[in-house]
């Protein structure tokens, strides 16, 4: 098992040669997953693409065909300028309960990450099939755009382990949401 935080004024790099970029529409299958040839077979990055979720549309089973499915969790373009996001315009929200939100993967994968924006500090954390705590990192605090903190928006947090089954996002009472989600297989 192996636990890894980022600088937290990075991004995800997508000319990372580690894994592979497959970005997926919601309606895609397995099957139409494209695959570069140029990186091992053995491991593969997903990363779903965000901006085909409406806004407000509650996530469950959108991104299912590429091995994923969310609990309390809402597609947003941010309004409050305090959110905003440099991945794109859509954010995932943790909805209706604040600052928490899941995903489960329909496979065990190796590699979880994404770009956080929240009131308060977040925690990550990963479990086995068995929901066994893996592994888990966090911000410092608030990383709010219009914040006195020293952390900036998007703050990247990123966890590896064997048989990851899910990962899950709190805030603890805080708002939250998540961009550029990915991970690898």
């Amino acid at each position: 098992m192996q636990s890894y935080t980022p600088n937290p004024h990075s991004s995800p790099s997508p000319s990372d040669n580690t894994f592979q970029s497959v970005y997926s529409e919601p309606e895609l299958s397995r099957q139409d997953l494209k695959v570069d040839p140029s990186v091992s077979s053995t491991r593969r990055r997903v990363q779903i693409d965000l901006e085909q979720l409406q806004p407000f549309e509650q996530v469950e089973r959108q991104f299912q065909s590429c091995g994923v499915t969310f609990k309390n969790t809402l597609a947003l373009i941010p309004s409050n300028p305090a959110f905003q996001t440099k991945a794109g315009k859509t954010v995932l929200m943790g909805t209706p309960k604040n600052g928490w939100m899941e995903a489960t993967f329909e496979r065990p994968v190796r590699f979880v990450a994404g770009l956080v924006t929240a009131s308060r500090s977040t925690v990550m954390a990963i479990y086995d099939v068995n929901n066994r705590p893996l592994a888990r990192t966090n911000t410092l605090g608030s990383n709010l755009a219009n914040a006195s903190s020293n952390l900036l928006p998007d703050a990247e947090l990123c966890l590896e382990g064997e048989d990851i089954h899910r990962v899950t996002f709190h805030a603890f009472d805080g708002q939250l949401t998540l961009s550029n989600f990915c991970f690898g297989l």
